[in-house]
């Protein structure tokens, strides 16, 4: 299963799973993995499957400060195994198969929506502007 690794700056990890043909990631709630930060945008990135490989490409939705894999801005690119994610300020790592997990079960976190549908799950990451290691950015600001 692949997944994405999000390092907080106080030594926190969230991981959330990639398990959907297509996945969505934004700042609004209709996303499957929200982040409530403001470099990120409302529609930010897709996750799709690629058939029979078991591996997943990201697609930028038009957001404001883009992505970047590996410290290249990208629109649409197939996802290796340990590729650093920059969407804005905020970065994580994809893992095609499990990512290294601390032991502690504080470092884990998924929030699932109450009364919220089964699938997609809403898995919700609140990142005050300062809590994510920074990655390259153009702007700090997300208008959509």
């Amino acid at each position: 299963m692949a997944q994405l690794a999000f390092n907080l700056n106080d030594g926190n990890e969230f991981v959330f799973d990639i398990e959907e043909e297509i996945m969505t990631l934004g700042r609004s709630d209709d996303n499957a993995i929200v982040i409530d930060n403001t470099c990120i945008s409302a529609h930010h990135a897709e996750f799709r499957s690629l058939p029979d490989s078991g591996d997943y490409e990201i697609i930028d939705l038009g957001s404001s400060n883009g992505i970047s894999i590996n410290g290249e801005r990208i629109n649409r690119s197939r996802l290796n195994n340990g590729d650093r994610i920059s969407f804005g300020q905020i970065s994580c790592r994809y893992y095609r198969e499990t990512a290294p997990r601390a032991e502690s079960p504080q470092q884990q976190a998924t929030t699932v929506a109450p009364d919220g549908p089964a699938i997609p799950t809403i898995r919700r990451l609140v990142a005050p502007r300062n809590s994510l290691r920074p990655g390259p950015a153009k702007s700090d600001n997300a208008t959509d």
